[in-house]
């Protein structure tokens, strides 16, 4: 192998990097097969904030690239800190030395620019990669849950303590900089790190404090060191067991999750029964006493032409004031100055963005409405369309790659319309924009330096379900055999069968036909874990979080009880299964201890070319098919093909605020079933899982597919 490190060129490499990209199926256009080419590769890495990549190459063959990025997916990097993106070895290099060399070159970009953090999102069934970036002082600092996209964050902040090693590389290395640290020396010592596991050395101290402890040996020293967590703030450093105070002295400042007061207190305002205020991240936030979290979330517009942040907004030196009709806000940055005007109107909010400063199409501006269990219809210059609202799929959005479907799908915003029509909570908000811009359809608008939308809030009369509940059966306690390795069975008449492990149940099936088995995930490098197909969960944050509020565990966190009622410890919350003798039902009951958040159940089922079946916000059925395609969507009822004509049907029995979230996922369905948590007292909620013959529901209301699969909704 003939392998070569360099820098990454914009325009001499764009097209070979998103052949690569679409040829390993990387991204969520790849997943799709949506072809990336140079222009869009180029534009979404723009929009991203490119600082910095390199390439690996084998015969001028691209086999590997490494990116660092201002923001991802969402997220912005604070001060000091970078998103570590784009990471991918081709599978024929990732035995060879091209991911080390990738990471150590990352890492030396960090020294050399003065950047301390880095993160970076990893899914949580990867354990290969997991194992990988834990080697290199990635840890998990944050939940262990995998986010609304399916990804959990890991965090480094060992690049801005090596700026400390300066003194030391001179003397053991003859190096002048830490800056000039090689490669090699990198490799070397991120196999030296003691703490294994992505959560290794990681710690809770009595205040509160999240730290992470490393513990290594390099060239014949010892080093302790003691970091915060959050803000990567060295707090204990040890050199062969002698405190250098000297050395935390000369550490980095830390600036990056301090955020920037307003120059004014922002107050809320009402327009009807909504309400509307500016939070701590200088977003607009509108709300409805109807509607559990937010109805929308407008982030502050981007004068740089980077993409919307609204699950972590930037760190912004952000100036918000009130005015008698609402708010202004603006901001200063490397040149460019944004002014956002809010103000109220009588059918709702008319917001002014513009910018000063910026190049073409250097204004961003992205309204998110929050509406859960919505239909949207789009009218603009390509007609008008409509569906259930499926975030990924309708409106269609690949997340990081915003621009491969610009040619197809994006719009001039001037007289386009978003509508969301939530029937079931009596809500409609209609975003209507003016002036020149392109428009993509999840809702990001890019300005040539100004943008004009007014968002109408609306009550409209609220529908009741239309679909009637399964037929009663009273289901009875299981009887549980042990089968050893952590492993229980119930055995039910007509070869019927339920194994249970403490990751969640594994197996289910009904008449000696399955219903629901567990998955296994891990490479051939890695340990294959069982992934249960029935498994509960506990959130301390609501469903409505930007950041972690469809968290999903890949396994159960609290204790199943074979009997109701008898567990220990009610601080941990409980959980159990109730059946009908034939197994064609089971019922889920979680007792979720006191605290805020949710108690969640959580079904894994494959996905087949059958769709599923999810009520829309009036309670009438709608069958949207996978089309390979990553989406979610919340619903109050889902019935879900599991062959040979059966159905399984789940909905809520007895549940606070019910609600599921179907995710589509490569090959499967995953349905989260959440139920809102009292802060006071143990919350009792329970699921109905109930296996139906047939195509129909029992009521008789007949499934309607939808015509567009791109929309997935009626024209």
């Amino acid at each position: 192998m003939t392998m070569l490190l360099r820098n990454f060129h914009p325009e001499t490499d764009s097209e070979a990097v998103a052949r690569f990209f679409f040829r390993l199926g990387y991204g969520s256009a790849g997943r799709a097969g949506v072809p990336l080419d140079a222009t869009a590769l180029q534009r979404s890495l723009a929009e991203s904030g490119l600082r910095h990549a390199c390439v690996a190459e084998d015969d001028e063959r691209i086999v590997g690239t490494v990116m660092l990025v201002e923001r991802a997916d969402g997220f912005a990097a604070a001060p000091g800190e970078l998103f570590g993106d784009h990471y991918l070895v081709d599978p024929l290099h990732r035995n060879r030395l091209v991911a080390g060399h990738l990471l150590a070159e990352m890492f030396q970009y960090l020294i050399a620019t003065n950047v301390g953090t880095v993160r970076l999102r990893v899914d949580p069934a990867n354990e290969v990669a997991r194992r990988l970036y834990a080697q290199s002082g990635f840890r998990v600092v944050g939940p262990s849950v995998s986010n609304g996209d399916g990804f959990i964050e890991m965090v480094n902040h060992l690049p801005g303590v090596l700026h400390l090693l300066g003194d030391l590389l001179r003397e053991d290395e003859g190096i002048g900089d830490a800056r000039d640290v090689p490669p090699e020396f990198l490799k070397h010592f991120m196999r030296r790190i003691r703490q294994s596991g992505d959560r290794g050395g990681v710690n809770m101290l009595a205040d509160g404090t999240r730290t992470i402890t490393f513990d290594f040996d390099l060239h014949h020293r010892s080093f302790h060191l003691v970091l915060n967590a959050e803000s990567g703030e060295l707090i204990t450093l040890s050199i062969d067991n002698r405190p250098r105070e000297d050395l935390i002295a000369r550490a980095r400042p830390v600036s990056a999750l301090v955020p920037v007061e307003p120059t004014a207190s922002p107050t809320d305002r009402s327009a009807g029964r909504f309400s509307a205020r500016i939070d701590e991240h200088g977003s607009l936030v509108v709300e409805h006493p109807d509607h559990v979290g937010p109805v929308l979330v407008a982030p502050f517009p981007d004068g740089h032409g980077r993409q919307i942040a609204p699950f972590r907004p930037p760190v912004l030196p952000l100036a918000t004031q009130t005015i008698p009709e609402g708010w202004t806000q603006t901001c200063e940055q490397d040149g460019v100055r944004v002014t956002r005007r809010i103000a109220l109107t009588a059918s709702g909010l008319a917001i002014a963005s513009t910018s000063q400063g910026g190049g073409p199409r250097g204004l961003v501006a992205q309204p998110l409405c929050l509406l859960r269990t919505a239909e949207l219809a789009i009218s603009d210059e390509r007609g008008e369309r409509e569906g259930h609202l499926r975030r990924g799929a309708w409106p269609l959005h690949f997340s990081g790659f915003e621009a491969a479907v610009d040619p197809e799908e994006a719009v001039d915003a001037d007289g386009a319309r978003h509508t969301f029509t939530d029937r079931a909570h009596g809500l409609e908000i209609s975003l209507l924009w003016k002036g020149h811009g392109l428009l993509r359809p999840y809702g990001a608008c890019l300005a040539d330096g100004k943008i004009d939308v007014r968002i109408e809030l609306d009550e409209i009369p609220a529908s009741p379900p239309r679909s009637a509940p399964s037929a009663p059966v009273k289901p009875a306690p299981l009887n549980w055999v042990d089968a050893g390795t952590s492993s229980r069975t119930h055995t039910g008449e007509a070869g019927s069968r339920i194994v249970m492990r403490d990751e969640g149940v594994t197996q289910w099936q009904a008449a000696g036909r399955m219903v629901a088995i567990s998955t296994m995930s891990g490479g051939r490098r890695s340990r294959a874990a069982e992934q249960p197909c029935i498994w509960p969960s506990l959130s301390e944050v609501p469903r409505y979080d930007l950041q972690h509020g469809e968290g999903l565990t890949s396994r159960s966190e609290i204790p199943f009880l074979p009997v109701a009622g008898s567990e220990t410890d009610p601080s941990l919350g409980s959980w159990t299964l109730e059946a009908s003798e034939d197994l064609r039902r089971l019922v889920t009951q979680t007792r979720a201890p006191a605290g805020a958040g949710e108690a969640v159940m959580n079904v894994r089922l494959p996905a087949g070319p059958q769709g599923i079946g999810i009520a829309d916000s009036d309670g009438e059925l709608v069958v949207h098919q996978h089309g390979g395609l990553e989406w979610s969507t919340w619903t109050s009822l889902a019935r879900v093909p599991v062959g040979d004509g059966r159905f399984l049907r789940i909905e809520a029995l007895e549940a606070t605020r019910p609600e599921i979230l179907v995710r589509a996922r490569p090959r499967s369905w995953v349905l989260s079933l959440y139920s809102e948590r009292s802060a006071t007292a143990t919350s009792l909620s329970r699921w109905s899982l109930a296996l139906q013959e047939g195509a129909t529901e029992s009521a008789g209301a007949e499934a309607r597919g939808h015509l567009d699969e791109q929309t997935g909704g009626v024209a």
